[in-house]
């Protein structure tokens, strides 16, 4: 009884830490994708901005 109660605790903490890691890492790649997305919509409001100063300098 004892012994199954040890190896139930293990395989319960065992499971948290994957779950943790899994959260850590899924938090991660949330991160990396808003940092993309994030980074990519600057990119294009500089090109968007560019592009109108320059259409009114040749105007």
């Amino acid at each position: 009884m004892a012994v199954a109660v040890v190896f139930g605790v293990a395989d319960a903490v065992r499971v948290g830490v994957r779950v943790a890691v899994a959260v850590v890492f899924g938090v991660c790649d949330g991160v990396d994708i808003a940092v993309v997305v994030g980074v990519g919509v600057g990119v294009v409001f500089a090109v968007s901005v560019a592009v109108s100063v320059v259409d009114d300098s040749w105007a």
